[in-house]
């Protein structure tokens, strides 16, 4: 028996999950920065909190690049280039906040790390 339901709501695919998610428990965490650094197997999700860094979780190696490519359409960067760095920038809304993300795409030996740093978005009081 098939016990699935029909949503109305299509899920959006995965890797946008995951970056949301990623991205939602940085700033719920109050990080400054979140780093995504390539390892063997498995790569590294870290936030950075008061100077701190602290590991997140841990994604499979296979997943990073999707996630990588989530983190470029985001920040209205390239496809990943293997031997360029890439800078661009990103605003999303957490619980009704608007913050900016600066977001640097390296690549390494290893495979590509990412920077994102994380800045509650300035009100533009010009008027």
């Amino acid at each position: 028996m098939d016990t699935t339901t029909a949503s109305s709501t299509p899920q959006p695919p995965a890797a946008v999950r995951l970056v949301n998610e990623i991205v939602r428990d940085a700033i719920v965490a109050g990080a400054s920065e979140v780093l995504l650094q390539a390892g063997p197997g498995l790569d590294v999700v870290q936030f950075r909190v008061d100077e701190s860094l602290q590991e997140h979780m841990r994604v499979p190696a296979d997943v990073m690049p999707r996630v990588l490519r989530r983190i470029a359409v985001l920040s209205k960067l390239l496809p990943i280039l293997p031997t360029q760095t890439q800078e661009g920038t990103a605003v999303v809304a957490v619980r009704g906040v608007r913050y900016d993300l600066g977001i640097t795409i390296t690549p390494t030996p290893t495979g590509t790390d990412l920077s994102v740093v994380i800045q509650e978005a300035e009100l533009d009081m010009s008027g």
